[in-house]
């Protein structure tokens, strides 16, 4: 079972102590009209960034500070209750409790389970009123085992409703995140619906109390997608409404179901009665501005299905919009007229005489979702759960899903009946039972992404002309703007759960073909591009370009140009297309020259693919551990000590297999660009401007790892601007010639290519910037060659190395202490910190 423990308790208080004409703020006569003490509201915020435990207590610690600067603005909220009139402003300060939940957030999400979401709540729901003296403000934040944050609210119903709580939470998490837009909230609310008196709590706790149920209450979710709301809409069409809104087509279809429900359960039909909590803010004529209005201003809309013939959804349908559009700016000016008592007194009324009751409130389009307290927006966001509570009213809350367009009905009703509804095929028809919050999805806003990545890759392609065209031969490409071959694959999976535990079968299957050493036939496509789209309307993007015509830092060039239209950025990426003319191509001699070379390194057996993943930590760690091991090198780079230690474990892999030491030689790819004297910049230039440099272990006794780590070094430092000079000269073939002469007649050979500092987790489509990225898998393949790319970690500090070599030897090198000391083997994406 999952533990949910208090690690702490504190009040936390204003930073700046409110005036002494503030100590008391008076409440409305409309903050008497919900029975319930508290708007419980959670917040789940994934760790998206892989922040270490330091980083998630500075994220506490800053909670705490950007609270505290908050309250001294919504200085209410850090007082007590002092009656059902006022509330005093002593500044004793928000309860704050800290939670450490012993499970991952993912986890939890993938299956929510509604015992515990209630234990994340600083106090417990309930339908009993504030004691004097309590808190106006209770605060939890859980700490979950990967460093996800839940954010849990019980905040005074007296003093907030839904808008005003979206309104405070706006305000800290500005706060919280350095925002320049302070949000302050209006604090004269009150003065519109004055309070003399208690007469409307008076009538609203006789009217809520002839609501309330005895027996067990169940609480389930009912969930929207976008394209089942539109079906829906499709289906409620009548006269009544012509463009139903998807609360008002949720609302009347529940209502219909529940009707059924409680039917079935009685064993007869029975007159019903529907409520739906209105927003007054846009309705009230008003001097002030009302758009960060604290306080309750809303009011009880309510709708009557009387007779069975009336149950058709498009009438249930104009039911609820004439009720709600009942509560219009003339009804609002009445009620603060001089008959407003007997206005409101004949509203509660019609609710306290009614048969069977269901009650609504919605928090669509509040903005819970874009709470960004400054490390991402939250993955679900969720009340509480009144299962098993043996007093309780049949009330809904409508929530907008993640996507934004999607509603999640939170229902709460007799269990005998929630049993009846949940089974309803009308409802379910529309609505899927509690789905895990990580495979909701949005098909429209995919939709939307997806045309916006079709469009901008056509803008992007007249500027990367070659990348529309076709193969020729091996000297050139046909521009004929055959463009791009572009695939969309459904994932019939959860990204999140793909990334908990990547499946190295599945990855080659998000590219557009299967990578293989086969050159491209002619008139097969330079670009090829899949977009996978998986059930939680996660996206993979998998990029199939010629290498013909790319190499990595010209791939990043093309994805930031194609990632910069797509989100609209003024700055477009122009790529130079002039670099073929530093290093023009006569015939094909290079061509056979490199693939005499490149076959010799060819093995034939079955290669797998191994991650080994070196935090930023263990990088500094290894660094130590070269310098102590001798002074080749003053400072090595991350790729220089990387590039080392696998080199000394994969030629221990092979003395292992083979039970003799080899030679062995190390090649690595260098990036010309700035090596390069050139009349034009390069920073943007499309081609493939690198070569191989090389070094050598001739002897057993060299394979200590500074010595390696040096050797690595002088390898690539040997590729300078001289050496490019003069392979650019009169002698450049015969330079070109004896390098590759270097590697076919080496003994064993490690292959390296690094993308590190290339930018890839910066490709921002407009939706945020990638959670991994990698490349092709080689398991399986029959014939290979050792191979390790070097790519970033997220965090831009830690390197993924993926080996591919001989499955013999990497099972050997998956148990090397020295390797393990310092890099993880096939980590989560997910779980992956720096």
């Amino acid at each position: 079972m999952t533990r949910v423990e208090i690690i702490s308790r504190e009040n936390i208080k204003p930073s700046s102590p409110t005036p002494l004409h503030l100590k008391s703020y008076n409440l409305s006569i409309l903050d008497q009209l919900i029975p319930a003490p508290y708007a419980p509201i959670i917040l789940y915020y994934p760790n998206q960034d892989q922040a270490s435990d330091l980083e998630v207590q500075e994220r506490l610690k800053s909670l705490k500070i950007s609270l505290s600067k908050t309250l001294t603005r919504f200085y209410p909220l850090a007082g007590t209750i002092k009656d059902d009139l006022s509330i005093d402003c002593t500044d004793v300060g928000a309860y704050f409790a800290v939670a450490h939940v012993d499970a991952y957030l993912d986890e939890f999400l993938n299956h929510p389970d509604f015992d515990l979401i209630n234990r994340f709540l600083p106090c417990e729901p309930s339908f009993n009123g504030s004691n004097e003296g309590s808190h106006v403000s209770n605060i939890q934040v859980n700490i979950f085992e990967c460093g996800g944050i839940a954010i849990s609210l019980c905040i005074s119903h007296k003093i907030l409703d839904g808008a005003a709580l979206n309104t405070f939470l706006r305000g800290w998490a500005g706060t919280c995140c350095g925002s320049k837009e302070v949000v302050y909230p209006n604090m004269n609310t009150s003065s519109l619906f004055p309070a003399k008196d208690l007469w409307l709590k008076d009538s609203s706790m006789v009217m809520w109390g002839s609501l309330f149920k005895m027996g067990k209450c169940s609480t389930k979710r009912f969930v929207f997608s976008s394209s089942k709301l539109d079906a829906l809409k499709a289906e409620a069409v009548g006269n009544r409404v012509k463009h139903a809104t998807r609360v008002e087509v949720v609302s009347a279809l529940l209502w219909k179901c529940m009707i059924a429900a409680s039917e079935e359960k009685a064993g007869f039909w029975k007159p019903s009665l529907l409520s739906h909590v209105v927003n007054l803010r846009k309705r009230i004529l008003s001097s002030l501005s009302l758009e960060n209005s604290i306080g309750n201003l809303i009011w009880i809309a309510d709708a009557e299905c009387k007779t069975e013939s009336e149950i058709g959804l498009g009438n249930l349908v104009g039911k609820v919009r004439d009720g709600v559009s009942r509560i219009d700016g003339e009804f609002v000016k009445n009620m603060q007229g001089d008959k407003g008592i007997e206005v409101m007194e004949d509203s509660l009324k019609r609710l306290k005489d009614c048969g069977d009751y269901v009650g609504f409130t919605s928090w669509c389009k509040m903005g819970f979702y874009q709470v960004d307290f400054g490390w991402g927006k939250p993955m679900w966001v969720c009340g509480s759960v009144s299962d098993g509570s043996p007093v309780f009213m049949n009330f809904i809350v409508l929530m907008d899903t993640r996507c934004g367009e999607g509603i999640e009905a939170w229902v709460s009703m007799d269990e005998q009946e929630m049993h009846i509804l949940k089974q309803n095929s009308e409802l379910l028809e529309f609505a899927s039972l509690d789905p895990s919050p990580l495979d909701m999805n949005n098909d429209l806003e995919v939709q939307e992404k997806l045309k916006s990545l079709k469009n901008s890759l056509s803008n992007t392609l007249t500027r990367f002309y070659p990348l529309a065209g076709t193969i020729k031969d091996d000297l050139s490409i046909d521009c004929t703007d055959i463009g791009a071959y572009f695939a969309v694959a459904r994932v019939d999976a959860s990204l999140e759960e793909f990334l908990k535990h990547p499946d190295f079968d599945l990855i080659n299957r998000f590219l557009p073909c299967e990578p293989s050493f086969n050159g491209s036939n002619e008139g097969s496509h330079v670009s090829n591009i899949q977009v996978n789209i998986f059930e939680c309307g996660g996206i993979a993007i998998g990029l199939c370009i010629s290498h013909k015509i790319l190499d990595g830092a010209a791939l990043s060039t093309f994805l930031r140009g194609w990632a910069g239209t797509c989100c609209g950025l003024k700055e477009v990426v122009q790529p130079n297309m002039n670099t073929s003319s530093l290093f023009p191509a006569k015939d094909l001699w290079l061509k056979d020259s490199s693939m005499v070379m490149w076959k010799s390194l060819f093995k034939m057996g079955k290669c797998s693919t191994k991650r080994f993943v070196f935090s930023s930590s263990k990088l500094d760690a290894l660094k130590e551990k070269t310098m102590a091991n001798g002074v080749r090198v003053k400072d090595p780079t991350r790729v220089e000590v990387v590039s080392g230690l696998l080199w000394k474990c994969v030629m221990a892999a092979s003395e292992e297999k083979t039970g003799s030491w080899k030679p062995s030689l190390l090649s690595h790819v260098v990036n010309l660009r700035k090596r390069v004297l050139s009349s034009f910049p390069l920073e943007n230039s499309i081609g493939n401007l690198i070569w191989i440099a090389d070094a050598e272990c001739k002897t057993e006794s060299e394979i200590e790892l500074g010595n390696l780590v040096g050797k690595v070094h002088d390898g690539v430092s040997r590729i300078d601007s001289e050496f490019v000079k003069e392979l650019q000269g009169d002698k450049g073939r015969e330079m070109m010639e004896d390098c590759l002469k270097r590697l076919k007649d080496c003994g064993d050979h490690v292959g390296f290519t690094s993308w590190c500092k290339m930018g890839f987790y910066e490709v921002d489509f407009g939706w945020g910037k990638p959670m991994w990225v990698c490349g092709s898998v080689s398991d399986g393949s029959p014939v290979f060659m050792n191979l390790i790319i070097l790519i970033d970690t997220r965090c831009g500090e830690g390197i993924e190395a993926w080996v591919s070599m001989d499955e013999h030897e990497i099972n050997i090198l998956k148990h090397n202490f020295e390797l393990l000391e310092f890099a993880s083997l096939d980590p989560s994406p997910l779980e992956m910190n720096n």
